[in-house]
């Protein structure tokens, strides 16, 4: 990065990019990338319009946190329209003036004190904004010598500097979304996106929190208040980019409702009924914030803080660059080759641009632990797994006991592996003449193994180093293993609930090229074409004490047992899901619920309840979780 020309420290939009919020951050990353003094010009004056952005909508949501009989904004005519720089700036400040909502005190820098009569926050985004109205528009136009002297006389980045240290306190405060929420026997457990620092693709964790919160919301964490952030700022699936993003309010129109845009531009548009929640919240109506902290009274800020101190530490002594020199550059060209339009795509600049959003430097030590699964030397992948294969394929034809007649090992990366398993099963699998993964249609087979070798490369747990993938074909099943539990609950599962990757780039790579779906659907649609074909269903088993997970996919097909005959002999008319479920009973090692649905498509609770009229009908009985064909019955499916 150009270090001339700069009036700050670049280290501030590094730092940014590393511990602010997701929106903010990712404006500051962008601005540490700048190449030239027009980018850099530009993307100072982005930054500040982001910033403003962010506090505004967060400034809303605290506003409709405020305590009862304090007021909201004094001007609601503010919400009407496009909304600019402007408007959020005035937002802003009529937030900072108002007492009784939470970010009352972190907005502090916006309010004149006799040290800064102006406010010192305040002070710098004014300039900000007077910079950018006076020379944004001709931006383009602006020769390199009149940016220097934008850049020299005017110093925006000094600013933007200013106003980011004087906002430090609001900009530590951790903004999260919630994937999922269980509650077990003693306690609340939710599967949480972090989203400080400009990762687009964040690390799942799960916290035990003493009080449960809305999935798929941003929420921002003021000590142990939780704030919740929509309609001004949402977290949304955004299909042309393959991933969820941060979108921010734009527009408001009572009638068509609100537009939001992500920082790249994406529009995502909402109804009406936000549009008039909107208004409501800021000028009169009332959200309580709910009491959030982890089960041992910790609130979300002090959880976040030690985090925060790891990550300036890493950004001190780490650089965080690309190691170019461990990635295969084979590989990367078939990655390249397959992303790009280009008919001759550059592999970095093809994967720094698409699969890393841009970005060149900074990374985290994680995200550089995916990048050398996908695309490492053999060596470079050795190291990472610790000596353990990246997959272990392995076929047994019927004549053959006690010995696998082929196998195939190794610790290849994730790109060399997932062909070489896709060759491994169109030899030994009725995979059709399709070994394209980017196709949606095809075979039961070959729709059923897409999903499940996918899923096995982007879900498992790369860091037990206790056993490699495993994949086992035999003549009536093919079992699919990896180290890593489920991260999604049974009924998400199989019902294909959202839920984000214990890798997340490896997710995004594979996703880019049509390999793997989003929010289940691949999940969804293994067991539809499972029950078009009338196999057994899928089986999955978790198992969180040995961290493990295992699909297996049974070939033979569900016997048609109750026909008309056994119909009229057993006097109980059943419904087609109740004869499937029957019908399945009838298999030696019985049936689960979790597979009564699977086979069914029916949700959870309905697949037991029609377990559980079967019981009361004599016709099946329970053990050990597994339900059988009554014993009497079985003649009579013969």
């Amino acid at each position: 990065m150009m270090e001339e020309h700069w009036n700050v420290d670049p280290w501030v939009f590094r730092r940014g990019a590393r511990i602010y919020p997701q929106p903010v951050a990712i404006a500051c990353g962008r601005v540490h990338r700048s190449r030239d003094l027009k980018e850099r010009l530009d993307t100072v004056l982005r930054c500040s319009e982001t910033l403003v952005r962010y506090l505004a909508a967060i400034s809303l949501s605290s506003l409709a946190a405020r305590e009862e009989g304090a007021a909201g904004l004094k001007a609601p005519s503010l919400l009407k329209g496009n909304l600019s720089f402007g408007s959020f700036l005035t937002i802003v400040q009529q937030a900072a003036g108002l007492p009784g909502h939470p970010l009352h005190s972190h907005l502090s820098p916006f309010r004149s004190s006799k040290k800064n009569p102006e406010g010192k926050a305040n002070d710098a985004l004014v300039r900000l904004l007077e910079i950018r109205n006076n020379r944004s528009h001709d931006l383009q136009s602006l020769s390199d010598p009149l940016c220097l002297a934008v850049m020299q006389g005017l110093q925006p980045d000094t600013a933007l500097e200013s106003a980011l240290k004087a906002l430090e306190s609001v900009l530590n405060l951790p903004l999260f979304v919630v994937e999922e929420v269980t509650l077990e026997i003693d306690e609340i457990r939710a599967r949480r996106l972090l989203l400080m620092g400009e990762s687009a693709d964040p690390n799942p964790e799960v916290l035990r929190l003493s009080a449960g919160v809305h999935c798929y919301q941003p929420h921002l964490a003021v000590g142990p208040a939780v704030l919740q952030l929509p309609p001004a700022l949402i977290w949304e699936l955004i299909l042309s980019r393959q991933n969820y993003q941060m979108a921010l309010l734009h527009s408001v129109d009572a009638e068509m409702g609100l537009t939001l845009r992500t920082l790249d531009g994406d529009p995502v548009s909402r109804g009406p009924e936000d549009s008039r929640l909107l208004c409501e919240l800021a000028t009169g109506g009332r959200r309580a914030a709910a009491i959030v902290t982890l089960v041992d009274g910790t609130d979300l800020v002090r959880e976040w803080v030690p985090r925060k101190k790891a990550e300036e530490e890493a950004i001190r002594t780490a650089r965080g660059l690309v190691p170019w020199d461990d990635l295969d550059p084979e590989s990367m060209s078939w990655y390249a080759a397959r992303l790009s339009e280009d008919p001759a795509p550059r592999p970095r600049e093809a994967i720094l641009s698409q699969l890393l959003l841009g970005r060149s430097d900074g990374f985290k030590p994680d995200e550089i632990r995916q990048l050398l699964l996908l695309f490492g030397k053999q060596e470079a992948v050795g190291r990472v797994l610790q000596g353990r294969d990246m997959v272990d394929l392995r076929q047994r034809t019927p004549d053959t006991e006690g010995r696998w007649d082929e196998r195939v090992t190794g610790h290849h990366n994730i790109v060399h592996s997932l062909r070489t398993a896709v060759d491994f099963l169109a030899r030994h699998v009725k995979f059709g003449e399709n070994r394209d993964l980017r196709q949606t249609t095809g075979t039961p087979d070959y729709i059923a193994l897409r999903e499940a070798l996918v899923n096995q490369f982007i879900h498992q747990d790369y860091t037990d180093t206790r056993a490699a993938a495993q994949i086992e074909l035999s003549p009536d099943k093919a079992l699919f293993f990896n180290p890593g539990q489920s991260l999604v609950d049974e009924p998400s599962l199989l019902e294909g609930g959202r839920s984000q990757s214990r890798n997340p780039l490896v997710a995004r790579a594979l996703r880019l090229l049509g390999f793997a779906e989003l929010a289940g659907s691949g999940i969804r649609e293994m067991q539809r074409v499972w029950r078009k074909a009338r196999r057994r269903p899928p089986r999955f088993e978790s198992n969180e004490g040995a961290n493990t997970f295992t699909l297996t996919l049974d070939w033979r097909s569900v016997p048609e047992a109750y026909d008309q005959v056994w119909k009229s002999r057993i006097g109980v008319q059943l419904t087609e899901h109740q004869a499937t479920v029957l019908n399945l009973t009838l298999d030696p090692a019985g049936i689960t619920v979790a597979e009564a649905a699977s086979a069914t498509g029916l949700p959870l609770d309905e697949a037991r309840a029609v377990l559980a009229f079967l019981a009361r009908q004599v016709l099946v009985r329970e053990s050990e979780g597994r339900h059988f064909l009554q014993d009497h019955l079985r003649e009579l499916a013969r």
